[in-house]
């Protein structure tokens, strides 16, 4: 136990030294150098939500989300992507015996997603490795107690969820045989979706902690070679769908460097492995407010993670995406700060998964009912999906309904490209009741625009033009 307070008193302390050493806010961002491309090269933002947490107590792992919400979540927050909690207990429920129905009722859902053109990453969900996500057979605590605490991150500090991470880790040789089968599920759940076009990509291994490893030595020693082995049993089954990377937990999370990776994709081609940190305030880990002082230091906080994990993008030579973050929208200030969180995302045009869509949830931006909730509108902002070329930024303004993308094409277009580049941006209807007005500079001859009000969809045509683009959309007066 004095073991773990020690490192989690460095870790606070490396944070404060941190946010003090930040400096100025007002200094722009710089976006990640690598992004999400289609098939066509276009840059693709994904926003979307995490579902859902109550599938974690669920008898048949699965969430409580049925189509008509789906369809609900498109059209009032324009979500393109959602992360899907799937977990080992349900996958393995004994060694070695997998569990085709679940699989079954996994993909009816991805169905269910595809349907309103989400993709799905199927995410490898545990917390606290004794709470939830892992097999009973593969939990071994050695008697050590193992009670998750109110305060959930002193979790981390239990002896006995230590030493189950220490068993699945090898950290003291006494399970090797946890991890091989974790590496074999993995590829199960590879197999059995590698043909679905509904699925965009693997979450390896949500919010891994070292148990008694310091933070750095596990995630070069241990995670970088654990995730490398995963990547290569995926790639025997699945080519193309994207693999997400996290770093360990809190550290990461409170916007320190993580020292995983760089990793080798074997498909042919560019890779596709996305590094997706989570972001949860320090501050709010302390039970402090996004209102009065606190208001400074967290944003100082926000700022301080988009900065490292740029860092460690450009690092990975991989895409950026925010796979959670969020607060209970019962927390002082919770809408404020999603919206700054959000905005920063718009400066790096980054990509984001809000944890988490479960109606009656405190966190979750829909009622019990499922009808929209006091967090909808921090939610449902403007913003770009598919743009063609090299990202600079975009901006939302709420009280004048003003949303600014700007982007730079590369380079000529390569023989046999296509005559015309297409934006997609996705607008909040709730914005522009009765239309929208759309400008772009430079605007060369025969571009024009489509605006469909009850998606949200706004789409742009123009010939390619090399260099900067600004497109503008203001809301049509009454």
């Amino acid at each position: 136990m004095q073991q773990h307070l020690r490192m989690l008193g460095a870790m606070l302390r490396a944070g404060a030294a941190h946010l003090t050493a930040l400096g100025p806010t007002g200094a722009r961002l710089a976006p990640p150098a690598r992004h999400i491309r289609d098939a066509t090269g276009r840059a693709l933002v994904h926003r979307g939500m995490n579902t859902g947490n109550d599938a974690k107590g669920a008898a048949d792992g699965m969430p409580a989300y049925p189509p008509a919400q789906i369809a609900r979540e498109r059209t009032l927050l324009g979500s393109s992507l959602v992360r899907l909690l799937v977990f080992w207990k349900h996958l393995e429920p004994e060694p070695g015996r997998y569990d085709r129905a679940y699989l079954d009722r996994v993909a009816a859902l991805v169905d269910a997603y595809a349907v309103h053109g989400i993709g799905v990453i199927l995410d490898l969900h545990q917390d606290l490795w004794v709470d939830n996500g892992p097999p009973a057979w593969a939990i071994h605590t050695d008697g050590l107690a193992s009670v998750v605490p109110d305060a959930w991150e002193l979790g981390y500090l239990t002896p006995g969820v230590n030493r189950a991470y220490d068993h699945f880790w090898r950290t003291n040789a006494e399970h090797p045989e946890l991890m091989s089968h974790y590496e074999q599920a993995v590829s199960v759940l590879a197999e059995r979706f590698r043909d679905h076009p509904g699925v965009f990509g693997y979450d390896l291994f949500n919010e891994p902690w070292p148990g008694s490893l310091p933070v750095h030595r596990f995630e070069r020693d241990v995670l970088t070679p654990f995730y490398q082995r995963l990547i290569d049993r995926i790639r025997r089954e699945d080519r193309d769908s994207w693999i997400l990377v996290e770093p360990a937990a809190l550290g990461a999370n409170w916007g320190l460097p993580t020292r995983i990776g760089p990793f080798r994709d074997p498909r042919p081609g560019e890779p596709r492995i996305v590094y997706a940190p989570h972001f949860y305030s320090l501050p709010h880990d302390l039970r402090r407010h996004y209102r009065g002082p606190w208001k400074r230091v967290i944003d100082l906080s926000i700022r301080l993670w988009a900065r490292t994990v740029v860092r460690d993008a450009d690092r990975l030579g991989a895409p950026l995406l925010l796979g959670e973050y969020g607060l209970s929208f019962d927390d002082p200030g919770a809408g404020a700060f999603v919206a700054r969180v959000q905005a920063t995302l718009d400066d790096l045009g980054a990509g984001s998964v809000y944890w988490n869509a479960t109606p009656a949830d405190s966190w979750s931006p829909w009622a019990p009912d499922g009808a929209p909730g006091p967090g909808l509108d921090a939610l449902a902002r403007p913003y770009a999906r598919a743009i063609p070329g090299v990202p600079v930024g975009m901006r939302a303004e709420r009280t004048r309904r003003l949303f600014r993308l700007q982007y730079a094409a590369g380079s000529d277009p390569a023989p046999g490209a296509s005559a015309e580049e297409t934006v997609e941006l996705w607008l909040p209807p709730r914005w522009y009741p009765h239309g929208v007005d759309v400008a772009c500079s430079p605007a060369p001859e025969g571009w024009r625009w489509h605006w469909d009000a009850p998606t949200g969809s706004l789409t742009l045509h123009a010939p390619p033009v090399v260099g900067p683009r600004l497109i503008r959309v203001m809301p049509v007066p009454a």
